[in-house]
């Protein structure tokens, strides 16, 4: 219980904001209410022989406790029906059940639900899965007599007879004997008592539409009441709710001792009379089994068998045909149809366990799993030992079948947990992500959010988004926001927030509805990219053309000013690129971790699931970490002379471009006839190369042209590399195709254009490198050719 108690430690108390002055007056005046509950409800609630109330529920009324300050007295019930008869004549306040309760809504109030859990159907295991109740409708069902939820269940099926048993003990017991044929009960309440009970012979099959929606009924004459209790229950954040359910779960694995001693004993009890009837046998060849140990290995899942080596024969027990799908003794079992079940992937690891049996004489264990001719896979483990005769020789094998499935399920979902739980922790230490309730009140913070606005979540939680607020944003782009979801859209844009220190900071926020299963808003999620360094090269860029016209005019130093001032602007085209890119796969990301909180509430998050969202969740994280690494790389400081691969040099453009040609449908075609080594500073040569394939972009986008192409040629001609770059938007007008190189000129509109690119471009080349850059028109656009000295022109 220790997690338990953790969980109510860090659960914050309702702010005294969030009660009315008619909520708080109520507390003064009242200082304990009564409630009560099903005695026989686990894993929801319960009371002990001694009258002690425990269960689910019983850990949120231990934090409403602790948040309002209200002392809750539970009242023994004896059963369900007396829970009813106490509502009837008011004898307490608070009442928890199933939100479809005909008589609790008669005189009692529902809060909104706070835990919701499927119906379930139940079967013998024998049975295979079913999509829909209505295909099995005719079978023999019971349902538990008085709960909230059988009301829909008849609402659904008029037509059909019920049986109505007065307890799950009775439903199980009867489904378990075969008095049944199927149970509909809620799942946690079927999981719970199928381990509790131990009855390894049931399972569940399949999920109706059917949903309970758990909830507490406050008196109706007790209005305030109602209000605390609704905002109590409201500000437990739902992860808060999941690890309760959870961790309660777990700390009451203890329960299974009773289903796992049974398992042990009814495996020794197997042995036990698989060894008695080895001894029968010899005095009765016929008799392979008895009747207790085909009881006895049913219950177990456990099927023995005996290998004759002489004659090859092979005996089976009738469990060993149901662990493989089949009707007892359907058919002479051989070695080639054990095989037939056993995965190609398995059978040499297993003829090796038996080869090393036979040859030590020692027994051997084996695990794998198989599959039946229905396609399902069940995990087993197989045991068996060398029988000899007088003179040691090998004579038969005889060993067990056990079917292991529940347990490597069990396990599966264990690691699968332990996982999600990792992934949800890196999500609220990495993602600036918060939930609010309807009322704008933050009811969820991550961890990013706290360190980025330098609030402690218990400062957060409680307080509405205006703790953040920059007064420098418009009253007019909030109001368009709540306009946005509050109409169940999702709101994209830029916000400047206040940290508590009172510096700012930017974000870009996605916020977007949250829905319950009737599909009503009852919240606001809100996932945040910290901008704040992008926002400042946006200031740089916004200064740019000033901040260059007074350093030529201050400095003499003008091309070393500029080039710095062009590095800016690039880097302020390479953030937006970094942001272009990043943009999907983290929207994708987003979506993947809601998946995976929506699947993990309604117990819909399977190992093959959590598994596909992982490796996608992860994929997305690697291909984010890589786009940053490429482009730290390029934007590396390098004035320093090397040999470089011209092939190499373009592979920059894909990286930078790539999304943004794609997304114009624009055409980069690349010819060599051979790769050419070239002396430069390879990191300046990139940047002339993409500012020119970069002003032939936006020349084709203005331009509205349909030949959306940009072709580059690389050759050697004598000494030099020849790089050729020809767009084909109609070329550059001949009265100013002479000033293109001059400082700050520009073709742009104003506003999208420094006109220091080219002129930077032309300095790097004629003055850095020793070539030269020049342009001229053709039939069909404007031919940027760069010449630099090749590796044979440098030796």
């Amino acid at each position: 219980m220790k997690i338990i108690l953790f969980l109510l430690f860090i659960t914050i108390n309702i702010s005294a904001e969030s009660l009315s002055q008619k909520e708080k007056k109520w507390l003064l005046d009242n200082k304990e209410v009564s409630f009560t509950g099903d005695p026989l409800w686990l894993p929801y609630e319960y009371f002990d022989d001694e009258g002690k109330y425990g269960g689910i529920i019983s850990e949120y009324l231990k934090m409403i406790e602790s948040k309002i300050d209200l002392k809750i007295n539970t009242i023994t019930s004896k059963s369900w029906e007396d829970v009813l008869d106490m509502s009837k004549s008011k004898k307490v306040s608070i009442i928890s059940g199933d939100i479809a309760d005909v008589t609790l809504n008669k005189l009692y109030k529902p809060i909104r639900p706070y835990m919701i859990n499927p119906i379930v159907i139940l079967m013998n295991q024998k049975n295979d899965y079913v999509d829909n109740y209505s295909n099995i409708i005719s079978k023999k069902t019971a349902i538990i007599k008085g709960y909230g939820y059988t009301a829909d269940i008849f609402n659904k099926y008029p037509n059909k007879k019920f049986i109505e048993k007065d307890n799950i003990y009775d439903a199980m017991n009867a489904l378990s004997n075969g008095d049944i044929e199927v149970l509909l009960v809620s799942e946690l309440l079927a999981k719970y008592y199928i381990r509790h009970m131990g009855v390894e012979n049931v399972r569940i099959v399949g999920h109706t539409d059917i949903i309970m929606k758990i909830t507490l009924f406050i008196d109706k004459e007790l209005p305030e009441l109602f209000s605390i209790i609704e905002k109590s229950v409201a500000s437990i954040p739902e992860n808060v709710k999941s690890k309760l359910v959870n961790d309660w779960m777990r700390a009451h694995q203890h329960n299974n001792s009773f289903s796992l001693f049974n398992t042990i004993a009814i495996i020794i009890l197997a042995i036990l009379l698989l060894l008695l009837a080895t001894i029968l046998y010899k005095y009765n060849a016929q008799k392979k089994v008895t009747v207790h140990l085909k009881k006895a290995q049913r219950l177990g899942h456990i099927g023995s068998w005996e290998f004759f080596m002489d004659t090859g024969e092979i005996i089976w027990s009738d469990e060993i045909f149901r662990i493989f799908g089949e009707e007892p003794q359907s058919f002479k079992p051989t070695y080639d149809a054990f095989l037939s079940y056993i995965p190609e992937e398995y059978r040499s690891g297993l003829e090796n366990a038996v080869d090393i049996s036979i040859e030590k004489n020692e027994i051997y264990e084996f695990d794998h799993y198989i599959v039946r001719k229905d396609g399902s896979k069940r995990f087993i483990k197989e045991s068996g030992y060398v029988k000899t005769d007088a003179f040691n020789t090998p004579i038969s094998m005889i060993g067990t079948t056990l079917d292991i499935t529940s347990i490597k399920e069990a396990e599966l979902i264990n690691i699968k947990n332990i996982e999600m739980s990792d992934l949800l922790e890196k999500f609220d230490t990495n993602v600036i992500a918060s939930n609010s309730n309807l009322e704008g009140k933050i009811v969820y913070a991550s961890k990013a959010f706290s360190d980025v606005c330098g609030y402690s979540k218990e400062e957060l939680i409680g307080s509405s988004h205006n703790i953040v607020r920059h007064e420098d944003m418009s009253k007019e782009l909030y109001e368009d926001l709540w306009a946005t979801i509050t109409t169940g859209n999702t709101w994209q844009g830029e916000i400047k927030n206040k940290r508590k220190d009172g510096s700012s900071y930017w974000v870009k926020s996605t916020i977007s509805p949250t829905y319950d299963d009737l599909h009503n808003i009852i919240g606001y999620n809100a996932i945040r990219i910290d901008i704040t360094k992008d926002k400042a090269f946006e200031e740089l860029n916004r200064s740019l053309e000033e901040r260059i016209e007074n350093a030529i005019s201050e400095n003499q130093e003008k091309d070393h000013m500029l080039a710095q001032q062009n590095k800016l602007a690039s880097m302020g085209e390479m953030i937006g690129n970094i942001a272009h890119q990043w943009r999907q796969p983290l929207n994708t990301l987003g979506l993947v971790v809601q998946r995976i909180e929506l699947d993990f509430k309604k117990n819909k998050l399977t190992p093959d699931s959590m598994n596909k969202l992982s490796d996608k969740s992860m994929d997305l994280i690697n291909q984010m970490s890589n786009t940053i690494n490429d482009f730290r790389n390029f934007f590396m400081v390098d004035k320093d002379f090397e040999l470089c691969s011209v092939s190499d040099i373009f592979k920059n453009v894909d990286l930078i471009f790539g999304s943004t040609l794609d997304e114009n449908n624009i055409k980069l075609n690349i010819s060599y006839k051979k790769d050419v080594i070239v002396l430069c500073i390879r990191n300046e040569l990139s940047q002339v190369i993409l500012n020119i394939i970069s002003n032939a972009m936006d020349q084709i986008i203005s331009s509205n042209t349909n030949a959306k192409e940009i072709n580059v040629k690389v050759f050697q001609k004598e000494n030099n590399a020849i790089i050729e770059i020809e767009d084909k938007a109609g070329g550059i007008p001949d009265t100013v195709i002479e000033k293109v190189f001059e400082p700050y000129f520009t073709t742009k509109e104003e506003g999208k254009g420094t006109g220091i690119g080219l002129y930077m471009s032309k300095v790097i080349i004629d003055k850095h490198m020793n070539g030269t850059l020049s342009v001229k028109n053709t039939d069909s656009g404007a031919l940027f050719s760069i010449v630099l000295p090749t590796q044979e022109n440098v030796i």
